[in-house]
């Protein structure tokens, strides 16, 4: 019973914290592709590799798609969109370095949100294949 408590409570300020992250997005959509991006693009590489070609181990998939995960992570710290600064929507690893509108140079920068999330998500779906 103490852990069914423990999980409700965890789950709530998750949810209050993913509350205040989402605002900072000006829709739904975004967001979803964002997740879509670090989930289901590797998720999706890592099931067909798994489905039509033989010599797929376990351990491959699992290496794979926490691979692509990685990559994810990797693409959304290096870039931003056009009409973001740094920080939450992309390019946080030039903050964490203490460089904020020099690194913007530096930083690669798509012309919208969605465009970054295409791309994060190719490359994700291109790390797990490769």
């Amino acid at each position: 019973m103490w852990m069914g408590r423990v999980v409700t409570v965890v789950g709530i300020l998750l949810s209050i914290l993913c509350a205040y992250l989402v605002g900072h997005w000006a829709n739904a959509m975004d967001i979803i592709q964002l997740v879509f991006g670090f989930v289901n693009a590797p998720l999706f590489a890592t099931f067909l590799l798994g489905m039509f070609w033989k010599r797929t181990t376990s351990h491959g998939a699992f290496y794979g798609l926490l691979g692509g995960t990685l990559t994810s992570a990797l693409f959304h710290a290096l870039t931003t969109a056009a009409e973001n600064s740094l920080g939450i929507k992309g390019g946080y690893l030039w903050m964490a370095m203490g460089k904020d509108r020099i690194s913007l140079a530096k930083c690669v920068v798509f012309p919208s949100d969605m465009a970054q999330n295409f791309w994060l998500a190719a490359f994700a779906f291109t790390a797990v294949s490769s």
